[in-house]
């Protein structure tokens, strides 16, 4: 197409020329989405009925949003990655499958992975968990993923960072962990503003929330003393209110508030337009005074840029679609992301990283609630089985069965 910033020096080798450095790019070369096709082989919204193959499986059928079935690639070389394995003759994908559909095969040994890997839901939860042959097949890591509440920083009066400060200390995390569903299918109780899968992460409480679980009323009434507030303040929080977690954890914020004096009253908003046009648009949360905001993350790639650029760099802040809700626009955290993207080493990277999490902390931006734990299974002639530690789910590139 006679791009000037990608050359192809050979058949095998593609090279990018950045306008400016940016240490995330491998990570975003990884995705699928940007998988090379050779020139002719594009054909557009076409494509996904015959994708081409370069990894250790191909395509042998594909109905479109119904199945589709991969058998090992002839043409692919295991030293191009050792890591990978063609253990399995064939795969087959069945898409759009009710979820619970899902893990009652799971649990009948008919199927051997769900492929969206966040876990089996509510009624198998239980299920698993009371059996102890099902419950010795199951794993539990964190996910990667993070409840928590953004705490806005231009809504009075938490445009005055105690009375944010406030909320920190004030919320009961051991109230919020059973709302999200407990310590196994909810969460670990979570003290930072990125979760301890991202690379850089290092382990602090600033407000107390693993020293003291309940809350530290007598820490948030010294905070509302110094932001003019020694009573407490009125206070809108925004949900998913047919999100049944979404709908809990706001009922147990609302309650362990109140005991610092916080008045909350609980605006509840349908999941569909939730970011489009209530708490991800600016102009409605200052004119209907959003103070706070439930929300969930998960990063693209397991980096302080992938997982907080987003949602704390002033620059993404938007009019519509909003991710930065605590509109945050701190320059030092702005600067940091700067360095972030400049960075040469990883350990460069790790240490930017750490500062970027304590400064977002330290502005009490954002309310941690957990780190998203997932209850996976696994049925017995599933082989070769390993959880993949960023993002809590089994590396599906070395899955086997057993003969």
């Amino acid at each position: 197409m006679g791009l000037t910033a990608i050359d192809t020096p050979d058949p095998t080798t593609i090279v990018f020329h950045l306008k400016q450095p940016f240490a995330s790019f491998n990570y975003v070369v990884a995705f699928p989405q940007t998988a090379p096709v050779p020139p002719g082989k594009d054909t557009g919204t076409n494509y996904q009925l015959h994708p081409l193959s370069t990894g250790p499986y191909m395509f042998q059928s594909y109905q479109l949003n119904k199945q589709y079935t991969l058998v090992p690639n002839p043409q692919w070389n295991p030293s191009w990655d050792p890591q990978v394995k063609q253990l399995a003759s064939k795969i087959v994908v069945n898409v759009n499958v009710n979820a619970n559909d899902i893990d009652n095969r799971l649990l009948a040994g008919d199927i051997q992975v769900d492929q969206a890997g966040s876990g089996v839901q509510k009624a198998s939860q239980a299920r698993i968990l009371s059996t102890p042959s099902l419950k010795a097949n199951a794993d539990n890591p964190v996910t990667g993923f993070m409840w928590f509440y953004y705490i806005n920083t231009k809504v009075a009066p938490l445009n005055n960072i105690h009375c944010r400060m406030a909320i920190e200390y004030a919320a009961n995390k051991t109230d919020l962990q059973t709302a999200v569903g407990g310590p196994i299918t909810g969460g670990n109780i979570a003290s930072t503003s990125m979760p301890p899968t991202v690379n850089g992460y290092q382990k602090f409480d600033l407000y107390n929330a693993l020293s003291k679980p309940g809350g530290d009323i007598a820490a948030a009434k010294q905070q509302l003393q110094q932001c003019g507030q020694p009573n407490g303040f009125n206070l809108n929080v925004a949900y998913r209110s047919d999100r049944p977690r979404e709908v809990s954890s706001s009922q147990a914020l609302q309650e362990s508030l109140a005991s610092a004096g916080i008045k909350v009253t609980l605006k509840g908003y349908t999941s569909a337009n939730y970011y489009s046009t209530f708490a991800g648009v600016p102009t409605y949360v200052h004119t209907h005074n959003l103070g706070m905001a439930a929300g969930g993350w998960g990063p693209d790639w397991p980096d302080a840029y992938g997982w907080g650029w987003a949602l704390y760099d002033g620059g993404s802040i938007a009019p519509a679609g909003n991710t930065n809700i605590s509109e945050l626009n701190d320059p030092a955290v702005n600067g940091l992301y700067t360095q972030l993207e400049e960075a040469t080493s990883i350990s460069a990277q790790n240490t930017i990283a750490e500062q970027i999490d304590k400064k977002v902390m330290a502005d009490a931006a954002m309310l941690p609630m957990v780190y998203a734990k997932a209850l996976l299974y696994r049925p017995t002639n599933l082989t070769n089985v390993y959880v993949q530690t960023y993002y809590g789910m089994y590396d599906y590139a070395t899955l086997g069965l057993k003969s």
